[in-house]
């Protein structure tokens, strides 16, 4: 990790040379987890950009995280790094069976106090991830994904975004290997429609 954190600072300096006077609007930590960092580390990439870019007008900084990672005290601390005003939660699903199924870490529990406790800790633009088209996954467990969305923020006063998508059965993985092996049965393409069209008409 430290490393990586040295690596990417120095891509920063350099790549400053070019840009130094260029105000800088969004900032964007991801994809990947870079929450896995300690704050520490993070905090190093932050000063580096400070130090280089003339962050002053800056609207937006997101990072990326798993439900898993948020604690009450990395919350915390990320909002005193005086960078981020914005999460992007990769939630996936607030269905146990489903998260076993793609094998997340967390629990539908834990991704729900990871929103509420972000939002607690001063995050008021908070972004989640979630995936429809889950094999052994209904349109009735699909729509209540959506309806525990509004639940946990019932008149959209943080949640302000959804990343939702259909999910790719990725080659060389379990996941693939069960289909074709005759344990799970992929979704068919009718009901990842109708899991897509249910969304759109939540959304309207």
């Amino acid at each position: 990790m430290a490393e990586t954190v040295q690596a990417i600072c120095r891509e920063i300096e350099q790549r400053c040379d070019e840009q130094r006077d260029h105000a800088i609007r969004t900032v964007y930590f991801g994809g990947g987890t870079p929450t896995l960092l300690p704050i520490e580390m993070l905090q190093q990439i932050v000063e580096q950009l400070q130090k280089c870019y003339d962050l002053s007008n800056l609207e937006e900084a997101t990072i990326e995280a798993n439900p898993e990672d948020l604690t009450t005290s990395y919350l915390h601390e990320l909002r005193q790094l005086g960078l981020f005003n914005r999460l992007s939660i990769g939630i996936q699903s607030l269905n146990d069976d489903a998260l076993r199924l793609i094998r997340r870490r967390h629990t539908a529990a834990e991704a729900i106090d990871a929103i509420k406790n972000a939002h607690a800790a001063g995050f008021d633009n908070i972004s989640i991830d979630l995936i429809y088209g889950i094999p052994n996954q209904s349109l009735e467990t699909w729509n209540n994904n959506l309806s525990l969305v509004r639940q946990i923020d019932p008149h959209h006063e943080f949640i302000r975004h959804l990343s939702c998508y259909a999910l790719t059965i990725e080659p060389h993985t379990i996941l693939e290997h069960q289909i074709a092996s005759g344990q799970l049965t992929a979704t068919s393409e009718d009901e990842v429609l109708r899991q897509y069209d249910s969304l759109a008409a939540w959304c309207s």
